[in-house]
């Protein structure tokens, strides 16, 4: 009887155990569901924290010295955030969570791929001068105008907040790395009394950026699997110069994108 009983047991036990671990291996394959992709476009500022002259000189080298540009009386200095338009892919999943033995709808997992385009950041130099015959005064401009073109991978975790059927609002944190390429320095004179402008151009070298971010969002469902979002972005970073003088960074951007939901 006991041999009878084992012999029973042998295949039953077998085929349960291969149930569980055929289980086990499809929860591990859906431990990720593709949720959304997505395009966006936005404005994308960097406000360096103190970027100085002799940053500018290290990112061209000694193709120039830019200090010869400044005679006396070019003691103002005004400088502006480096800004420019973004453009991306999005892509993003959601987690599956154990306690509600479901996907979680309300996590995202989001990944990114975008360009930041022809962004500026100036250093701005003036001074007021008189013309010694006429004794009218007239006003002197230097503008050292760092441009660049910049590839950012980025991820991020967000959190769900539905407010009725087709409106949510979200939040959550992330990081970006990016690298610059075909990044220049142009040099513009101006003088008032002459009404005209010198423009000289170097070529600048290029640089990494690591940021850490934090995100807040408002999400539409317009359509079936068609959505819209307006997702403010906003966080510290790092520009780090290939060979030249690093950077401190404060970031802020604002998007607007169109998606198609993937999952549920």
């Amino acid at each position: 009887m006991l041999v009878s009983l084992l012999l029973f047991l042998m295949p039953v036990s077998y085929s349960f155990s291969q149930y569980l671990t055929e289980n086990e291996e499809e929860i591990n394959i859906k431990k990720w569901l593709p949720a959304k992709v997505g395009i966006r476009m936005g404005g994308y500022e960097d406000h360096y924290q103190n970027l100085t002259l002799q940053g500018l000189q290290s990112m061209i080298g000694s193709q120039t010295s830019l200090s010869n540009y400044l005679e006396d009386g070019f003691g103002e200095e005004y400088f502006t955030a480096i800004t420019g338009t973004n453009i991306g892919l999005q892509f993003s999943l959601n987690p599956f969570s154990n306690k509600k033995g479901d996907h979680n709808l309300n996590h995202e997992l989001r990944f990114g791929l975008s360009v930041n385009t022809e962004r500026e950041s100036m250093l701005i130099y003036q001074r007021e001068s008189v013309n010694n015959q006429s004794n009218f005064p007239f006003h002197e401009e230097i503008i050292f105008c760092l441009i660049e073109n910049e590839v950012l991978l980025d991820a991020s975790y967000l959190f769900h907040w539905p407010l009725s059927q087709k409106f949510l609002f979200y939040g959550g944190f992330g990081a970006n790395w990016g690298s610059t390429f075909d990044n220049k320095l142009l040099i513009i004179e101006s003088d008032s009394q002459l009404l005209g402008e010198d423009t000289n151009n170097y070529t600048a070298t290029n640089s990494s950026y690591f940021r850490v971010l934090s995100q807040v969002g408002m999400q539409v469902q317009v359509f079936d699997q068609l959505g819209m979002y307006l997702e403010l972005q906003g966080g510290h970073g790092l520009q780090i110069v290939h060979g030249g003088e690093n950077n401190a960074l404060e970031n802020c951007a604002t998007f607007l994108g169109v998606y198609y939901g993937l999952g549920k």
